[in-house]
């Protein structure tokens, strides 16, 4: 499965990946960016980005969020595929 590792709002790397709690789709989006629009649109739309869901509540995903933290200093890493028996692969 692959997963991108870029915020699907901005196209950059994600700090705090994220989705909203009805969302079905792997990618995520990164959480402070959905905020920011968010909060200073003068017409509020709570809705996720990639599916258009209700997005009033979140998850985090920590499996995102953990990998990277752990490939930080490589700025040019795009997405990560997971493979059988929880392996990864970044790219």
């Amino acid at each position: 499965v692959k997963v991108p590792l870029v915020c699907s709002i901005t196209k950059e790397k994600m700090n705090i990946p994220a989705r909203g709690i009805f969302c079905t789709h792997y990618s995520c989006f990164d959480v402070n960016n959905f905020l920011e629009i968010v909060c200073s649109s003068s017409n509020p739309r709570w809705v996720c980005p990639v599916c258009k869901k209700p997005c009033y509540e979140f998850k985090i995903d920590i499996i995102l969020f953990t990998i990277l933290e752990l490939y930080q200093e490589r700025k040019e890493l795009e997405q990560v595929i997971f493979l059988k028996r929880g392996e990864f692969k970044v790219f």
